[in-house]
């Protein structure tokens, strides 16, 4: 999420989503239609290009994980996100071309009567790339750094 504009006010804080412009109060709006969604819906890169898409970690994923609703997500075979979105046993990630498959787990989904969602795993993925957890990683490889420098400096 960018800040593309600020204004005199908080609440009028203009910020770059999916290449919009929204204000704060909409953005809270989208968070609250994705919880109020049955299932939530996510189309990573599909093209053809095997390096294109690659080693991005979009925003979108731990917004949809923190929703507690199920995710379909059509995506590359091999796309790295997949044990993320995968880690509450019923969400799922797809290959454009699996549209049977993708046909069926809605089915199967819309007969369940309830969904286990396991959104303990759910938090273990979301805390892993929490500002603060990033930001303690970051400096335990700073240190790391530090202390092998002055270790080669002493021999």
């Amino acid at each position: 999420m960018l800040i593309s504009e600020s204004h005199f006010s908080f609440w009028y804080t203009v910020t770059v989503y999916e290449g919009s412009d929204f204000t704060l109060g909409e953005f809270f709006d989208k968070l609250k239609l994705q919880r109020e969604s049955d299932i939530l819906l996510l189309i990573a890169y599909t093209g053809d290009d095997k390096r294109a898409g690659r080693s991005i970690r979009t925003g979108k994923v731990y917004e949809y994980l923190a929703s507690g609703k199920p995710i379909i997500v059509i995506a590359p075979h091999d796309w790295e996100m997949a044990n993320e979105i995968e880690c509450d046993g019923v969400s799922k990630v797809f290959h454009k071309s699996q549209i049977s498959e993708m046909a069926q787990y809605l089915i199967d989904l819309a007969q369940k009567e309830y969904l286990k969602i396991d959104l303990q795993a759910r938090r273990g993925v979301i805390g892993k790339y929490l500002y603060q957890n990033l930001a303690t990683k970051l400096e335990e490889a700073i240190i790391d750094v530090i202390k092998s420098r002055n270790s080669n400096s002493k021999i």
